[in-house]
């Protein structure tokens, strides 16, 4: 029993030791003359000695001083915890309190203390700041947070420094040298304006933690910061400034603005500056950068010389750190001397998302010239609204994600005299990327309502307009990592000017899909350079382009897809224009980097239609026009629908459907495009109007695979030229070339190609002969809408596939339609004097025949069949071409295609590609499905697919014919 009660009496001593002081102190007490404490100096050493029995509330009184306190010091209180806190603030009624000094070191420090809130408000309500505290020493700080401050909160002040050093903040967060902390953390900065006492700050806030006790979570919200970097002499001011060690802060409904003539001439001004690479999770949203008021408001922010950007982040990659909502606006910066840089938002390493929530805005989407730049006297200046990167090409990217933002309203122009260089303006700029992947997607690069809404009015040394830049190559290096795949997707490029590109890719594996580019002036829409395999430039739409332009533009790149675009409805007021819808360099003439490789491009499922302006209207002016300009260096040309319109002979220059510059290698193809060329050659001296053109320095086909291709225009415009002849006719051109034995020449039957921008369809219409006159090409297994070609076998030609009852062509053996159908027959052979006789072999051989009611235009190029019975399967029709030049004969065959569409009932006719039940002239055809057969059926002939179920029912008879 003894031991037992020793044992309590001992436990009881410790229990008693843990608890030795009393906590006293609760409640409000005054401070100032005629108060409970006369100084904030001695309230706070009070509740050193008393410690907080409850929560505290020292109200500075109307005649509060500061006079003779300096670092007013919150540390070593006792009982603070999260429900017994200190407030400090100005009694109701007071206005125009200070705090000042003029000390090396804190004014206020809030150091090893939690809990502590320093509120301006008087009385604590409202939302006007009635306190401010101001450190006049370069060498000192406004407050100070350090060893272990955490869960402390600043709202309402107006705090005002004169650091002269980039690492000494108006507020500043230092690390720790106790043995046990966990950093200065969770402390909030709210509702307060930061600024610059006589003008030269150099950081607004700054922090630098201790390893293994980093800042973190701490979080400046709706603050007015101000002025930093104000004539200092130092080389970098920043409003927000976080430096090692300080993990996931939220910085946000910030407003980062100069007054008066702006930033300090020649040094770098970056308004949330985070440099820290041991760290990430950071946050920061919805601030406002820019102007001479907050949120951007007032004349524009003026900054000469030094770096400018809104937000830098170098960060590491442990997890994302988040930058949404912002809008960087109203800024001028001017460019003198060194080789520097303007950029909204910039990233170096890490791993970010930039958007993905919330949008940024660089810019202005309705203020033209929101941002303007000017150029230096000594070295060219960037410009770009999202950077990534370094030039040295030293960054480290995990994952990048640059969505939904708006760069819009950046002006940037040169000196007039001839001396200053150029302007580099680059909506989104991947630079010199050398790690980790990058994704580019949503974003809306200059506007789609108001003109040259990115510029470059630089009157001498123009330079580049880029809305996209992915440059992920060191120079003179062809880099094909595999860890380098970007992509670049459902972007808008409109209205960017001078010399322009909508999204350039230069180096890595990148994807460019989806996106829109239109509205820009001599220009390329997409261009590729130094790509490697597995490059796609997929299902974008590059329209209403203005002079001299490029739809998509590919050199010194090997294995390139260029699948599924649109391009269209290019025009312009200036003469001899040059426009052309793909075009590949011939790069064997260059001088290709080491390393490099070229050819394997693959063109393919592509829609370019011009000669017709964004209004439908015909383009007058003497264009060269181009659909696809290529190499063959094992390139592959197949599945494209290219349209050249305007029939207006007065305005011709040269033009061709498909432009061949060099032949190289074996493994070329050229198969199943659709090349129509209407513009006339009669009154051309520039050049003749072609369907396909193989230059005059190609002197053979040999590699070359040709065949099965659809080709249609103007009478006089010419189905092929080569080696300087010009061949009208698809029958001449077959025997010169040796092959296109399949391919055919006759109308395609668009859907509109002549729409306006919105209408325009080069979609084809039912009839159309390129049904099933294809040839299988494996590896284009979809077509232009991404529809599986195998579900429209057999092979259509032209970049959209479907099911379609063909039209009787020219030059095909068979022309295949439904009972009872229509169809037009056009001649193979152009008449030069009109005379054209139609024949028909309906099984005594060929007799003339003459209008009734099955045919009209029996002695036209076109042949017009009408309500066509089955019972005509095997008929034969030809054309007479001044009365001796035989065209290509063919016959009609009748077949109807499952489709299933309704039920598996044979009997249905919502079953059938016709509309209509088979009849026992007709070649049957399933593809796929379970066909069940309920009634006595009959077909010419029974055509099953592998994977076909196919029933009779008990005792009814279905017949084959043949």
């Amino acid at each position: 029993m003894r031991k037992k009660l020793t044992a309590l009496f001992i436990l009881g001593l410790i229990f008693t030791k843990t608890f030795a002081q009393t906590c006293t102190m609760s409640g409000t007490y005054k401070v100032g003359s005629g108060g409970a404490y006369a100084t904030l100096t001695a309230a706070l050493s009070a509740l050193r000695t008393n410690g907080l029995a409850s929560s505290v509330i020292l109200e500075l009184k109307t005649n509060y001083s500061s006079a003779g306190e300096t670092n007013i010091s919150f540390a070593a209180i006792n009982c603070l915890t999260a429900s017994r806190t200190l407030t400090v603030r100005p009694e109701a009624g007071a206005a125009g309190l200070v705090i000042n000094g003029t000390v090396t070191g804190p004014v206020i420090n809030v150091s090893n203390v939690r809990y502590v809130t320093i509120d301006g408000r008087p009385g604590g309500t409202g939302t006007s700041s009635a306190l401010s505290i101001t450190n006049f020493s370069v060498n000192g700080y406004a407050i100070l947070f350090s060893a272990d401050a955490s869960y402390n909160t600043l709202k309402y002040l107006t705090v005002y420094g004169s650091p002269g050093s980039q690492t000494i903040g108006v507020i500043c967060f230092l690390g720790s040298t106790l043995s046990v902390t966990n950093g200065n953390n969770d402390n909030l900065i709210t509702n307060c304006t930061i600024g610059s006492a006589n003008q030269v700050s150099s950081s607004g806030i700054y922090s630098s933690g201790s390893a293994g006790k980093k800042n973190s979570r701490n979080r400046v919200v709706n603050c007015n910061i101000f002025n930093y970097g104000k004539s200092v002499s130092q080389t970098i001011a920043s409003g927000v400034f976080l430096d090692g060690n300080s993990s996931a802060w939220e910085i946000s409904g910030n407003s980062f603005y100069h007054t008066g003539n702006g930033g300090a001439s020649g040094i770098s001004t970056i308004a949330i500056n985070i440099n820290d690479n041991t760290s990430s999770g950071f946050s920061v949203s919805n601030n406002f950068i820019g102007g001479s008021a907050p949120n951007c408001g007032g004349t524009a922010g003026t900054y000469t010389g030094g770096v400018f950007r809104g937000i830098m982040m170098s960060t590491a990659t442990s997890e994302y750190s988040d930058v949404q909502g912002n809008t960087i606006q109203n800024i001028h910066w001017h460019k003198y001397s060194n080789p520097d840089e303007f950029s909204g938002i910039c990233f170096l390493k890490g791993k970010f998302r930039c958007g993905t929530f919330t949008g940024n805005i660089i810019g202005s989407p309705v203020q033209p010239a929101s941002i303007t730049t000017t150029a230096s006297l000594y070295e060219s200046s960037l410009v770009a609204g999202i950077l990534t990167g370094t030039a040295s090409g030293t960054d480290a990217f995990d994952t990048l994600l640059i969505r939904n933002n708006v760069i819009c309203g950046l002006k940037g122009s040169s000196h007039p005299n001839s001396d200053y260089y150029e302007v580099r303006m680059y909506g989104i700029y991947l630079q010199k990327q050398t790690s980790g992947y990058i994704e580019v997607s949503g974003n809306t690069i200059g506007s789609t309502i108001m003109p040259n809404s990115i510029e470059n009015t630089s009157i001498t040394n123009a330079g580049p307009v880029k809305g996209i830049w992915s440059e992920a190559y060191l120079a003179g290096t062809f880099d094909c990592r595999p860890n380098m795949h970007n992509s670049i997707f459902e972007n808008t490029v409109s209205n960017i000017g001078g010399t322009t590109t909508g999204i350039d890719i230069s180096g890595g594996q990148v994807s460019v899909k989806n996106n829109i580019i239109q509205k820009l002036v001599n220009s390329t829409g997409i261009s590729a350079v130094l790509n490697c395999p597995g490059t796609a430039i997929n299902n974008n739409i590059v329209r209403n382009m203005i002079g001299s332009s490029t739809g998509i533009y590919n050199d010194l790149s090997n294995g390139v897809t260029i699948d599924g675009n649109f391009i269209h409805s290019f025009y312009g007021p200036v003469l001899y224009s040059t426009i052309k819808g793909i075009q590949v360099y011939p790069t064997s003439s260059n001088n290709p980097p080491a390393g490099s490789l070229h050819g394997n491009t693959k063109i393919r499922n592509n829609m370019i239609r011009f000669g017709i302006d964004s209004a439908g209207a015909p383009v007058t002016q003497r264009f060269n026009m181009s659909g696809i300009e290529a190499p063959l260096d094992s390139t592959v040309i197949t599945h494209n629908t290219v349209f050249i319109g305007n029939t207006d002979t007065a305005f011709d220059a040269q033009s061709d459907a498909i432009r061949i510059s060099k032949l190289m290698n074996t493994g070329n193809r050229i198969t199943n495009n659709i090349m129509v060329n209407e513009r006339s050659t009669a009154t051309n001296a520039f050049g003749p109007a072609s369907m396909l053109n193989f230059n005059e320095y190609i002197t053979s086909l040999a590699g070359l695979t040709l065949n099965n291709n659809l080709y249609f225009g103007a009478l006089d415009a010419y189905t092929a030229v080569y080696k300087n002849v010009r061949y009208a006719g698809i029958a001449q051109w077959r025997i010169v070339s040796g092959m296109e034995a399949n391919s055919i020449l006759a109308d395609p039957s668009f859907i509109n190609a002549t729409g306006d921008l919105n209408s325009v369809n080069l979609h084809l219409n039912s009839p159309t002969p390129a049904e099933a006159n294809g040839i299988a090409e494996p590896e284009v297994t979809t077509d232009f809408d991404l529809e599986s070609r195998a579900a429209f076998t057999p092979v259509d030609i032209g970049a959209d596939a479907g099911i379609y009852v063909q039209s009787a062509t020219a030059g095909s053996p068979f022309g295949i339609l439904c009972a009872g159908g229509n169809v037009v027959l056009k001649s193979d052979i152009a008449s030069n004097y009109g005379i054209y006789q139609w024949q028909a072999d309906t099984g005594a051989g060929f007799a003339d025949i003459t209008n009734n009611g099955f045919y009209s235009g029996t002695m036209n190029a076109s042949l017009q069949l009408n309500n066509i019975p089955s019972t005509w399967y095997g008929y034969k029709f030809r054309c007479i071409v001044n009365g001796y030049q035989v065209g290509t004969a063919y016959s009609l065959k009748f077949e109807n295609k499952w489709t299933g569409a309704v039920s598996n009932a044979f009997e249905n006719p919502g079953n059938w590609s016709c509309g209509g039940v088979p009849d026992g002239n007709t070649d049957m055809i399933i593809n796929s499905g379970n066909v069940s057969v309920g009634a006595t059926s009959i077909c010419r002939t029974l055509t099953l697919r592998q994977g076909v179920i196919f029933t009779v029912a008990p005792g009814v008879s279905f017949t084959v014919t043949h």
